[in-house]
């Protein structure tokens, strides 16, 4: 196989990594990108791009690393964006129960001050999750669960991000972003996309509520 410059391979995966690599494996340049092209084709650009990221963040020497190991790395990243996605296509579909949009009418329609007060807070995800669980408003006591967790969840996101940063950018991370295609950075993208599409709708469903509508019942 004598792969043409214009394969996607060699444009989204192996071009990223020839400042990196040098001396390729096998018993030649050229028979060492044919079988690369062979092992990687089928994988999107976007997979193919975050796999040699991963593999140039994480090299120690200039050999380029075996087909295998490369075929490895998409793997992982394919395995990774498919469960955002799915992720994504749960809460779009309202995989509790109850489809998005009726749970946000429900919120705003019963208690209005209570879903913006959500927002400002940054818990409105939860408590949306809880209206489409249950079909119905959760009580004081429950409401205060929604607000622990949601605290929970986000100092477990830090700890995490601060993990990974240092993981990335070891002493020097203080400061630092993670870039856009660390994995766990594209998750939690996801996750705030989902809170941010939430407090929009929310925000426009307060404005259309009726005068009687949505005062506090809690």
């Amino acid at each position: 196989m004598n792969a043409p410059q214009s394969h996607p391979v060699l444009q989204h995966f192996a071009n990223e990594l020839r400042g990196t690599f040098s001396r390729t494996t096998g018993s030649s340049d050229k028979a060492y990108f044919a079988d690369l092209c062979k092992n990687l084709e089928g994988f999107d650009p976007e997979i193919l791009s975050e796999a040699a990221w991963r593999l140039m963040r994480r090299a120690k020497t200039q050999t380029w690393p075996l087909p295998g190991v490369c075929l490895d790395a998409c793997e992982a990243v394919a395995r990774e964006r498919s469960v955002v996605k799915k992720r994504e296509r749960h809460s779009s579909e309202g995989r509790w129960g109850l489809p998005e949009e009726a749970a946000l009418r429900i919120l705003v329609r019963s208690d209005a001050s209570l879903a913006l007060k959500a927002v400002e807070g940054e818990w409105h995800g939860g408590l949306v999750d809880f209206i489409k669980r249950h079909h119905r408003m959760p009580t004081e006591a429950e409401i205060e669960r929604v607000v622990v967790d949601c605290e929970a969840r986000k100092r477990n996101q830090a700890r995490e991000e601060e993990a990974e940063l240092r993981a990335v950018f070891g002493k020097n991370w203080g400061g630092k972003e993670l870039p856009a295609r660390n994995p766990r950075k594209i998750m939690w993208n996801a996750f705030k996309a989902r809170r941010d599409r939430y407090a929009e709708k929310i925000s426009e469903a307060v404005l259309t509520v009726g005068p009687m509508e949505g005062e506090s019942n809690v």
